[in-house]
């Protein structure tokens, strides 16, 4: 299955949804903002609907706000209690920090 969503103006969000019989893909690429936080949390319910292990490719985004933050941690949270887990296999230096800096990394992949 494949899904893709895009918009044209500069704060604009695109995700791509790949699944197989292991894991669920989701790309994302753009700017997540308050606007992309809706857009994300979207993305994320298609992929997390099946449980299980889902995958987050944020390397093509730019930038994250405290609301696409709170996206990610709630839906973290929801797959955890459904037995699943999300994991940010790859994400851009920015949003590496800060997913660091709010401490949803840890929250979002299996700890050590």
């Amino acid at each position: 299955m494949s899904a893709a969503t895009d918009h044209t103006h500069s704060w604009s969000v695109r995700a791509t949804l790949e699944t197989n019989t292991d894991v669920v893909l989701l790309r994302i690429a753009g700017r997540l903002g308050s606007a992309g936080a809706a857009e994300l949390r979207s993305a994320l319910d298609a992929a997390t609907s099946a449980g299980g292990r889902v995958h987050l490719d944020l390397s093509e985004v730019d930038y994250i706000s405290s609301a696409g933050l709170a996206v990610l941690d709630a839906a973290s949270q929801c797959l955890r209690e459904a037995g699943g887990v999300l994991e940010v296999v790859r994400a851009s230096e920015a949003v590496s920090m800060a997913l660091r800096l709010a401490g949803t990394l840890g929250r979002a992949t299996p700890q050590p």
